[in-house]
């Protein structure tokens, strides 16, 4: 079908009501279009692409400790968790994750990740987010970074070494790292699947858990820009980087 065509639904197919409702939806979307702040880049092959997604994906995360949505979502999902059950509040963020954001690829030749605040706000809405690995793993990492949680992000090859196909998150539970792979629908946290290659990244300005930030190992100039990058608020919705 030609790009200048629109398919028509069979009017014997859709009552009034439900063809009243896809022009609803129909305009929604489009109002949203014109709202949604987009950030496009270009990103390499191998591991330069990789490097590029998740460093976007830490910015994002980052940026979401200023974000009030994000902080009263991770406060609401952990309400009947009794305090210092952090196994318990982490369990509960994987399974809103994992149920609430549906998987979806993202177009061939694109890579997009979503703020946390989009999703959040989709599923307010929807009850439902549409998001792939990244978009997931975003989510539920800067949930679990506004409840306090040290988090990171790791990349996994499963044919061959070096050649990474898959993201998802880790958390520090009680001195432990615990995978956060909130993509299949049937699994649980802590499943991970056994890959020939990994590779970790902390999300932290740089390369630090928040603990182990001191003095004697940060100059003035980053303490300033280490504030800046923990006071920006979610001001991206999505950021589309383009494959070279």
């Amino acid at each position: 079908m030609a790009s200048s065509e629109v398919e028509e639904i069979p009017t014997r197919f859709a009552s009034p009501k439900a063809l009243e409702e896809v022009g609803r939806i129909s305009m929604r979307i489009s109002e949203l279009a014109n709202r949604v702040p987009v950030k496009t880049i270009q990103i390499g092959e191998g591991i330069l692409g990789t490097n590029q997604t998740v460093d976007q994906m830490k910015k994002v995360i980052l940026a979401s400790l200023g974000n009030q949505v994000v902080r009263m979502t991770a406060e609401r999902l952990v309400t009947n968790i009794e305090p210092n059950d952090r196994e318990g509040e982490a369990e509960v963020v994987y399974g809103f994750v994992r149920d609430k954001v549906r998987y979806t690829k993202d177009p061939k030749g694109l890579e997009y990740v979503q703020t946390p605040e989009y999703l959040l706000l989709a599923i307010e809405r929807n009850g439902i987010a549409f998001g792939d690995c990244d978009d997931k793993t975003t989510l539920g990492l800067a949930l679990l970074k506004n409840l306090g949680y040290n988090v990171a992000v790791r990349v996994a090859s499963y044919r061959e070494p070096g050649v990474y196909s898959h993201v998802y998150g880790l958390v520090k539970i009680n001195r432990e790292w615990v995978p956060f792979d909130a993509t299949p629908d049937n699994k649980w946290l802590g499943w991970e699947m056994p890959a020939k290659d990994i590779k970790d990244y902390p999300i932290t300005p740089y390369g630090w858990d928040l603990g182990e930030i001191t003095m004697s190992n940060i100059d003035v100039g980053q303490i300033a820009q280490l504030a800046i990058a923990i006071a920006v608020g979610g001001v991206l919705t999505a950021c589309v980087m383009k494959k070279l």
